[in-house]
């Protein structure tokens, strides 16, 4: 995936590295990646063809750099590597489906690096929209009250025959 700074500024490979990874796994359709860097951001282009049901249900925030990671192991551990799974033992993600809150650091994206295929990598803001848009789906909504009045609403009069 090619990915292109639009500025001149310096940025190091660890700070583009959780961003890109970021957007393979968590692609943005309307917005776009945000490089962190000391001075003013860079823009980085996010391309809108690899979008899939779950990468834009994921996408309901700006992709931006957190110091926190947070990893969902969404693939199972038969037939992965050795040394796959003892990454994943290192993250401290030993059953399917369940998240880890981690620091953003070389080490952490460098573990993810290998195991991207899979987990599923957040930033804390996406983390925290999808925890509020299941919140929300999970409330509870207020009754449906269905009366079940005549159609018209004057009273109706006895019919008497003249």
């Amino acid at each position: 995936m090619g990915f292109r700074v639009h500025s001149a500024q310096n940025h190091t490979s660890d700070e583009l590295t959780v961003e890109c990874c970021l957007a393979r796994c968590c692609g943005n359709l309307t917005r776009t990646l945000v490089a962190r860097s000391r001075s003013a951001p860079a823009v980085v282009p996010v391309n809108p063809r690899i979008m899939n049901a779950f990468k834009a249900f994921k996408a309901a925030v700006p992709i931006e750099w957190s110091p926190h990671l947070y990893i969902t192991l969404v693939r199972g551990m038969p037939g992965t590597r050795k040394l796959h799974r003892r990454t994943l033992e290192a993250l401290r993600l030993r059953k399917c489906n369940r998240t880890v809150m981690r620091w953003n650091t070389p080490t952490v994206r460098g573990m993810l690096q290998q195991v991207k295929r899979l987990v599923a990598i957040e930033t804390e803001a996406m983390f925290m929209a999808r925890k509020k848009n299941l919140a929300e789906h999970r409330a509870v909504r207020p009754p449906l009250v269905i009366t079940h009045s005549p159609p018209s609403s004057t009273p109706t009069q006895p019919h008497t025959a003249t």
